[in-house]
Formats: C-alpha cells, structure tokens, sequence
C-alpha cells in the first residue's frame, strides 16, 4: 500500500515550478523561515506539499498569493511617484490642530491614507519580487546583452573584409587582362557568406532585444521574455566556471 506522506513530498523543481518561484529566492525564505526545511529521504531533500501550502496560508489568510499578478517595472515607479508625492500631504494634514480637522479634511487625510498604503503595498511586493529573482539569469542576461553587441561587430567586420577582400582580387585580376569568366573561376564570390553574415546579424538584434525586454521588466523579470536566447546556457557557464574556480 502506497504511504500517502510520500505522495504529498515534492522535488526541488516541482516545489519550484508550484511555487513559481526561484531557486535563490526559495533558499531565502527557507533560511528565514518562510517555508520549511526539507525532509532528507537518502540523498534527496524533499517538501510536503501540505507544510508549503500552510506557510503560504500563515503569510497570507486568504491565500491571494497564487493569483497575486506580479508588479510591472512601470506599475513600480507609478507607485514610488504616488508615495512621493502624496506622504508630504498627508503629514502636513496629520500635523494640523483638532479645530482645523473638519469633516472634509478628515475624510481626504483617509483617502490618501488608503492611496498612499495601496502605493506602499507595491513598492514592497515589488521589493519581494526582485528578492525572490534569480540573480544568476540576471547577471547572465547582462552579459549576452554586451556580448552580443561585440559579435555584430565582428560579423559587419567579416562581412566588409569579404568585401572588400573579393573586390580588390577581382581588380588585381582585371589588371592582369584576366577575362571575366577566368576570373570567376578563380575568385569564389563571397555573396552567399555575406548574405548568411546579415541573417546572423539580423538574429542577433532579435536576441539583443528579447535581453533588453527582459532587462526592462525589472522588477518583475520574466524569465519568458529569455525564450530563445542564449541566457540561460550563458548563466549555466557561469556557475559552472564559478564552481571550477571555487574547486
């Protein structure tokens, strides 16, 4: 008979992808004690579906965090433009005598409370988000970004070089009193390989702005903005270079 405890254990990535969370971010609240430790079965770390699900519950009573929409970089600085401006207000009407706070100054002193409170209650879950991201896939984004700046160089370099290397053989050639017909069995015409030269370039730019997307949805960074880049093999490297170096 199947224990039922183990039905209710779950992997690292199935946690992960339950959760919709990052690895580094889900090591934090473990460390805090957000979520709980694993339970060790051998040489595996496993969770109970059933103590992630309580945690989720204790942080939250009415459980909005799964359908919680995550905080959009212009949703964030919406939000820091309201507190800015909208905390002197209510301080300033908060500082005001009793004999000053009519009905109507109180009532406004509550609507921007309420504005200013929503306001904050971005500005932190945004905080959450940037704190629970994987900083690796961030960093690695970064990289392919300005890498791949350096590579359409190198591809427009290659594509002039042909060029021009292809225009100066056929001159030399024509000095000579080469026919045309000689001369196109002797010079390959590098037309092809340019025109493969400008895909790739074209490519490129693709990929350089899928990277810059993803940059720009801080802090939400969704990592689906990254589909069909090279970022996470670039962020794979990394660790691994990273553990190479640590050994």
């Amino acid at each position: 008979m199947t224990d039922t405890k183990q039905i209710d254990l779950l992997d690292l990535n199935e946690v992960l992808k339950w959760l919709k969370i990052s690895r580094a971010g889900f090591y934090k609240h473990i460390a805090d004690g957000t979520f709980p430790q694993p339970i060790k079965i051998g040489t595996r770390s496993l969770w109970s579906a059933t103590d992630l699900k309580q945690s989720i519950n204790k942080l939250n009573p009415n459980n909005t965090m799964e359908t919680q929409q995550p905080v959009s970089r212009n949703e964030a600085i919406r939000a820091q433009n309201t507190i800015r401006s909208l905390a002197p207000a209510v301080a300033s009407l908060e500082a005001l005598p009793a004999t000053a706070m009519t009905p109507e100054v109180k009532t406004t002193l509550t609507q921007l409370k309420a504005d200013l409170q929503a306001a904050q209650s971005i500005v932190n879950q945004a905080a959450q988000q940037l704190e629970s991201k994987d900083v690796a896939i961030i960093n690695a984004a970064v990289t392919l970004f300005f890498k791949i700046d350096n590579e359409i160089h190198e591809a427009k370099t290659l594509q002039a070089n042909l060029a021009s290397s292809y225009t100066s053989k056929i001159e030399e050639l024509t000095k000579k009193q080469f026919s045309p017909e000689e001369i196109a069995k002797i010079v390959a015409d590098p037309a092809p390989e340019i025109a493969a030269l400008e895909a790739k370039i074209k490519a490129l730019h693709a990929e350089k702005a899928k990277c810059n997307s993803y940059l720009a949805d801080s802090p939400r960074f969704d990592e689906e903005l990254l589909a069909g880049t090279r970022a996470f093999e670039v962020r794979d490297l990394q660790k691994f270079m990273k553990t190479m170096v640590i050994g």
